[in-house]
């Protein structure tokens, strides 16, 4: 048996701004779709009556850069992760199955990461509305982060603010991930994406690193964080851990031949109103 999960939006398009969807829409419009995918995909398609294939839908938001291209929604983009089960054969079903999803609900790109007996098997990468798929299967990271964090817009919020004021212009490896709720904490995950340009496995971690400890200096919290070869335990009270922010965030700096910005003075603040955002840099 093989492990999947993919995030998958429900309002159609980037630059949306949710358009009033709630995440309680987000599941009801989701489940009639996967009903019609996963159980009545037999008689639409003749497929193999035993392919079975037992998922739950989690709510949960995407994080992207709120760009000109992209426009993630304010907090994030509102839809539902989809996490299951399969037989390794049934993967190409799956992959189908997909396809029929992003073209339901008009999702330009849904990826689906692959796991077995634990470990990273591949991520398949569903684009142009489910009429294009590659496949991915080399050397790649993925993290599951799991932080206490008392509240989740304020998370999403944050992350959003560190992508517009710390990631270069020209920079491809923004850590975009899925935000949701499990056991009263928050858990922030992602898979690194080729199809973005994400080839280079050692600067996707070190950036995946650097928003890790700033998540924990800022929140003051402790991070469980699982690799892909190795788990994690970030303590931001360790006398390391502001040093090895600043270490991290200068070798990007330098790696893109820029200087380092300014110090920036302001500092983030949650009570603030949605239009009085105050902008945050990890310190130097």
């Amino acid at each position: 048996m093989v492990k999947f999960r993919f995030m998958m939006g429900v309002v159609p398009g980037f630059n949306h701004g949710n358009r009033g969807m709630t995440p309680e829409k987000a599941i009801k419009t989701s489940s009639q779709k996967l009903l019609i995918a996963m159980f009545d995909w037999e008689n639409l398609n003749g497929d193999k009556p035993n392919e079975v294939f037992d998922y739950e839908i989690i709510p949960a938001k995407a994080i992207y850069p709120d760009t000109e291209d992209l426009g993630c929604p304010y907090a994030g983009e509102i839809g539902v992760l989809v996490e299951g089960e399969c037989k390794d054969s049934d993967l190409p079903s799956l992959e189908s199955r997909v396809k029929y999803l992003a073209r339901a609900l008009s999702q330009e790109t849904i990826t689906i990461e692959v796991t077995k007996d634990g470990d990273f098997a591949e991520i398949i990468h569903v684009c142009d509305t489910g009429n294009e798929v590659k496949h991915y299967d080399y050397n790649i990271e993925q993290f599951t982060a799991s932080l206490n964090v008392p509240d989740e817009t304020d998370f999403c919020r944050f992350l959003q603010e560190y992508y517009k004021n710390n990631s270069l212009p020209f920079e491809k490896y923004v850590i975009t991930g899925i935000v949701s709720i499990r056991d009263g904490h928050i858990e922030f995950a992602a898979v690194q994406n080729p199809a973005w340009g994400q080839e280079d496995i050692d600067q996707y971690r070190a950036d995946m690193l650097e928003i890790m400890y700033t998540l924990a200096v800022h929140y003051n919290t402790t991070i469980k964080l699982v690799l892909k070869d190795e788990e994690l335990e970030i303590d931001p009270s360790s006398p390391e851990a502001k040093e090895k922010l600043n270490a991290l965030a200068d070798a990007r700096l330098r790696k893109f031949g820029v200087k380092p910005p300014k110090k920036d003075k302001g500092s983030w603040d949650s009570s603030d109103s949605d239009n009085n955002w105050k902008k945050w840099n990890p310190s130097r």
